[in-house]
């Protein structure tokens, strides 16, 4: 797809494959050795690519609302489900436990939020009234964490019956408009927060604690006003990563709390 432009992109969880869209609605694959040819998808533009935990599904959305859930097998897609959501598909997660490995949750530009999976299932929960900047899953908690572009935090139970319930709702407290907010999860309980500042910012969605974490260290500042403009986190290693603007990378490592009875 020379002639056209890369849309959206993911990375295999599991594999050095890059699963790529384009404007045209094609969906190809590359690796260090090879480039799939483009599989023919969506008829307009792809605006979203979600791999499953596994890597054994792949979630590509377009720009009017359309969401396919296919099978990947080495660089070929076989489709499973297609779905309708009301507007253009900007976010969307799988759960993270493996009984549930093809259910995930889906959020629109216009805030609407589905649920769904590859065997049919796909329905509206709701609406949070506004574009959404990030979702999350809580597994072991069972809970769904909803980040507004207004930054508005909404913190949801999952039932069992794939309901949810508001469990609380917090303007969270940053700088500026929230344009540049970039966030990660912990997969436990901790919101991360990157937002063009010298340092990174940690809210329990349980009990609001915050934590900053400033660049204050030598080491990790570059000369001038250094500020951190995009995070990761990897919960197997419990490693925070911090990209910043002048093209230092910045990493914390999560140290399991000391007994103090001992």
């Amino acid at each position: 797809d020379r002639d056209h432009e890369a849309t959206a992109i993911a990375w295999h969880p599991k594999q050095q494959t890059l699963a790529i869209g384009w404007n045209s609605g094609n969906v190809s694959f590359w690796d260090d050795t090879r480039t799939t040819q483009p599989n023919s998808v969506h008829a307009t533009a792809v605006s979203l690519i979600v791999w499953s935990n596994k890597g054994d599904r792949l979630l590509t959305a377009n720009e009017s609302g359309v969401v396919f859930i296919h099978a990947y097998q080495e660089g070929q897609l076989i489709q499973l489900q297609s779905y309708n959501a009301e507007a253009c598909a900007s976010h969307a997660q799988f759960a993270n436990s493996r009984e549930t490995s093809s259910a995930f949750l889906l959020g629109t530009t216009s805030g609407c939020i589905y649920n769904g999976d590859d065997s049919g299932t796909f329905s509206k929960l709701g609406n949070i009234g506004s574009a959404i900047n990030s979702i999350f899953f809580g597994d072991s908690q069972q809970i769904m964490v909803i980040i507004s572009v207004q930054s508005v935090m909404f913190l949801y139970q999952i039932s069992n019956e794939t309901k949810i319930s508001l469990k609380k709702k917090v303007k969270l407290s940053i700088k500026g408009d929230g344009t540049n907010l970039r966030f990660a999860w912990d997969s436990q309980c901790f919101l991360l927060a990157a937002n063009k500042e010298p340092c990174v910012r940690l809210w329990s969605v349980q009990s609001d604690e915050s934590i900053v974490l400033p660049l204050s260290d030598s080491r990790h500042m570059a000369k001038g006003n250094d500020f951190i403009v995009s995070i990761t986190y990897n919960p197997r290693s419990m490693t925070l990563v911090g990209g910043t603007a002048m093209g230092r990378v910045v990493m914390w490592r999560c140290m399991p709390k000391r007994n103090t009875d001992e």
